[in-house]
């Protein structure tokens, strides 16, 4: 008896040490993550702490600074593990959410995007296939946005998102030929007011195919003055756009009917500027005085994805710029890629005359 009662209690002891270590590890393991992490990525990342608890690994505030800017922040970032995955030796995270996230968008003045990120000493090793990770869903919660683009203006014009909310579902590392449910609904802060973008749909995003609808409402268009009011334009002090999309896009074909509607448009009465978007400015302030304020254009954009030369805001820019012209009685005259507006000035292959401001609007 007292044999067994010994064989137990060392037995106990041993199960007691062990639990403890397992604690010690999971205590440390955090700090272990943190420092691969920061290795890994570079010195301009960062990590406050990595909490590691059962089923979860939480990276709490990360930050990516370069040269004092920071270009990435959030509260946290959570990987929630699916256990059966780990039973099976698989990748599987059953949920990852950024907590609070803030993200800085740099264009410089030749249209590039400035990459702050270096990843250390990666792409001197060889390259291994990659095992597929699944995510059940990735989710954005609180989220922030700051494009500031050096090309449009100097200084930088800075656009800024808010309120960003975004899941989608089903995701797969490598992008595997499967759809992804997705929405998104975010705050575009304006001079004189406050923007929504709301949009839900499905994308496959190995082969881009995409069954979505997108909706933009109240954007304040004088916070974007820089992209539209060049010279021999009018000087906007107020107005809004709203636009309503429907995206289909199979086998690399697009198909997107919708509406635009500009309202509330007001100039600057001292301004001895004669146009807007390239049209007769009287014409336009008719037009809004005979439609209660309101200008709207429908338009269905069609076109080829993969082609070089197609580009989605350029098309959406000619269908908006050819119903202002049919709404405003002008005939509207096209010479290859060239649209001739009568009366006003002519658009150069759809980005160098008329509405060129709407195009970058949206680009």
């Amino acid at each position: 008896m007292k044999g067994r009662q010994k064989t137990f209690i060392i037995l106990l002891a041993v199960l007691l040490l062990i639990f403890i270590l397992v604690l010690i590890l999971v205590k440390n393991a955090g700090l272990v993550v943190k420092h691969k992490i920061e290795k890994t990525i570079g010195t301009e990342f960062s990590v406050e702490n990595v909490e590691i608890k059962w089923r979860e690994l939480k990276a709490v505030n990360p930050v990516l600074k370069k040269d004092d800017t920071t270009y990435f922040m959030a509260k946290s970032i959570s990987l929630s593990l699916n256990m059966a995955g780990i039973i099976k030796r698989e990748f599987k995270f059953s949920r990852i959410i950024l907590t609070e996230p803030y993200l800085l968008i740099e264009v410089d003045r030749e249209g590039k995007v400035i990459n702050p990120l270096k990843i250390g000493d990666q792409g001197k090793k060889e390259q291994t296939p990659l095992r597929e990770v699944s995510i059940g869903s990735l989710l954005i919660d609180k989220g922030s946005l700051d494009y500031s683009d050096g090309k449009i203006s100097k200084p930088p014009h800075l656009t800024r998102i808010r309120d960003l909310e975004f899941g989608i579902k089903d995701l797969y590392i490598p992008l595997s030929d499967r759809m992804s449910l997705f929405n998104i609904e975010a705050s575009i802060l304006g001079n004189i007011s406050i923007g929504k973008i709301r949009g839900n749909g499905s994308i496959n995003l190995k082969t881009r195919d995409m069954v979505s609808k997108i909706s933009i409402s109240n954007i304040d268009v004088t916070a974007f003055k820089p992209y539209f009011e060049k010279k021999g334009d009018a000087r906007i002090t107020r107005g809004y756009l709203d636009i309503n999309m429907d995206i289909t896009i199979r086998n690399g074909k697009i198909k997107a009917p919708g509406r635009a509607i500009l309202r509330g448009l007001e100039f600057d009465a001292s301004s001895t500027k004669d146009r807007f978007l390239g049209v007769p400015r009287h014409a336009v302030i008719n037009l809004l005085k005979d439609s209660n304020g309101a200008i709207i254009l429908d338009f269905v954009i069609e076109g080829d994805i993969n082609n070089p030369r197609f580009n989605l805001m350029e098309s959406l820019l000619e269908k908006m710029t050819i119903g202002l012209a049919d709404k405003l009685g002008l005939s509207v005259t096209r010479i290859g890629e060239s649209i001739i507006v009568e009366g006003a000035r002519q658009i150069e292959k759809g980005i160098s005359g008329v509405g060129r401001g709407i195009e970058k609007l949206f680009k």
